[in-house]
């Protein structure tokens, strides 16, 4: 491959990862992406700004309800009963519960028993 081709390929690549909103790969053209970002960004209406900023805050709260139901399901699958996992984790009794019922729905699994055979 020569040098004109790696060019265009990284040219390519730069383009791909900017429209993705990525940083580009090298430093010097990071800082103009950076600007040019915050140039578009004063130019959009504050409507749309207000719009991203709660569709971001809300994947926050999203992540965090999906690493909250991993930890719990993590403990689940090495045969932690709810007590245990509440204690480990120091969750309220619903939130343990609403976390096993939510993975079980996602995995399509029965709902999940307690030693006295409850859900």
């Amino acid at each position: 491959m020569g040098p004109k081709t790696k060019a265009r390929l990284f040219a390519k690549w730069e383009r791909i990862l900017e429209a993705e909103g990525l940083a580009p790969l090298d430093t010097a053209r990071a800082i103009n992406a950076e600007d040019f970002r915050r140039k578009k960004m004063a130019k959009t209406p504050a409507a749309e700004r207000q719009r991203r900023s709660d569709y971001y805050t809300r994947c926050e709260e999203g992540l965090e309800r999906l690493q909250t139901i991993y930890n719990v399901w993590a403990l689940h699958c090495r045969g932690e009963g709810r007590g245990v996992i509440q204690r480990r984790l120091k969750l309220a009794e619903w939130t343990v519960r609403t976390a096993l019922e939510d993975a079980g729905r996602l995995l399509g699994l029965p709902p999940v028993l307690d030693k006295g055979g409850r859900q």
